[in-house]
């Protein structure tokens, strides 16, 4: 497994534990997260639904911190280093789900 986590991200303490039982418990699931609290200048719960590559393709649904398996990961290709737009999350995502096209990102 793999935790992506962005720098200005704060876990539960329980967060890893949680998201990684999801995986283990679906072999189905390329990766995991979960819903998120931001802090900060906006104070909100924010909760990604997650999904196939459908639903991914109009939007994110995934944060940036999340758990996934290794071998997906490597499979493809990890992220484009070369993007600095902003939507790097997200072109992973579409990429992790292309290359196992019948799997889904869980919350």
């Amino acid at each position: 497994m793999v935790l992506v986590l962005d720098g200005d991200d704060k876990l539960e303490p329980e967060y890893t534990e949680y998201v990684s039982r999801l995986l283990g418990s679906n072999p189905s699931m390329v990766a995991a997260s979960s819903w998120m609290h931001t802090f900060g200048a906006l104070d909100s719960i924010v909760c990604p639904t997650g999904g196939n590559i459908s639903s991914f393709l109009s939007r994110n649904c995934c944060s940036a911190t999340h758990i996934l398996r290794r071998d997906i990961y490597e499979q493809c290709g990890g992220y484009d280093e070369t993007m600095r737009s902003g939507f790097e999350d997200w072109d992973f995502f579409l990429s992790m789900l292309e290359t196992s096209p019948k799997s889904v990102i869980g919350i």
